[in-house]
């Protein structure tokens, strides 16, 4: 059952048992959908327009650095918000491909807690329709805070 109240989010990520405890926590604050794998995920993105996306970068198959590269692809997903999360370290190559992506939001390691995860999903909705609405906004914010970023 959808509740039209909350926002979709998408998780998108092939650890069931991460994905279920991740679910069940979200599930107080938004509409939570899930995807095990990448390519149910880029059916998943394009049927449902969720406000925003949980996404594991390493899954088997198609892996969630397809699933960005499919985003950008697709008008409508493009300016969905994604954070990204991974059991993996994430080098300097990755890091730069995550920073060039305009609807990567933030990255965490699967060890963050569900609290900040919740917090940057609540953050990423909020930006995400202030994206559809203003664009040119959203795009100085990305900027002003990679100011402050690199200056600290």
């Amino acid at each position: 059952m959808t509740d039209v109240n909350r926002p979709r989010i998408l998780i998108i990520d092939d650890d069931p048992t991460f994905v279920e405890f991740c679910a069940a926590h979200l599930a107080r604050r938004f509409e939570v959908h899930v995807a095990f794998s990448g390519s149910e995920g880029m059916r998943k993105l394009s049927a449902l327009l969720p406000e925003a996306v949980l996404l594991d970068l390493r899954m088997p198959r198609v892996s969630g650095l397809e699933v960005l590269r499919y985003m950008q692809t697709l008008p409508e997903l493009r300016s969905i918000p994604v954070a990204v999360i991974t059991a993996s370290a994430v080098d300097a190559k990755l890091k730069e491909f995550l920073k060039s992506q305009p609807n990567v939001c933030k990255t965490f390691p699967k060890t963050a807690s569900l609290n900040s995860i919740t917090k940057e999903l609540t953050r990423d909705v909020v930006m995400g329709s202030l994206y559809r609405t203003t664009p040119r906004l959203v795009e100085d914010i990305h900027n002003a805070e990679r100011i402050i970023g690199n200056s600290n």
